[in-house]
């Protein structure tokens, strides 16, 4: 009689109980997160502090683009107000400018009406 030195993966059966174990695993798994369901307790550490880095990183970029935006938001009301005061600037120089028009040829008609006027006496 021959003595073999037969391995656990000589087995024929040997992929059947690597699944068997898989599936032991996922089910002990499973057990305990329906243990924690049950108890309360919804996360485990592991995965509270997983998601309180991930919640860190979220954080931290929003407030990268919350100081962007604000900064914008400053430079715009800037801009709006600077854009406003040229406005009026602009509307007022053209009102004067009306005014001034508006003025010489009410002094160019008068001056006309009294020359017409004076060559008649």
């Amino acid at each position: 009689m021959d003595k073999k030195n037969y391995q656990y993966k000589d087995c024929p059966y040997y992929k059947d109980i690597e699944k068997i174990g898989e599936l032991l695993t996922q089910v002990l798994e499973n057990s305990s997160k329906i243990e924690r369901l049950t108890d309360g307790d919804w996360y485990s550490n592991r995965e509270l502090f997983e998601m309180n880095q991930d919640m860190k990183e979220k954080f931290a970029e929003f407030n990268e683009n919350f100081r962007k935006y604000n900064g914008l938001l400053e430079k715009y009301t800037a801009l709006e107000n600077r854009l406003s005061r040229i406005e009026t600037q602009k509307q007022t120089t053209d009102k004067a400018n009306v005014d001034w028009r508006e003025k010489i040829a009410w002094a160019v008609a008068i001056l006309s009406s009294l020359f017409a006027i004076a060559q008649y006496i």
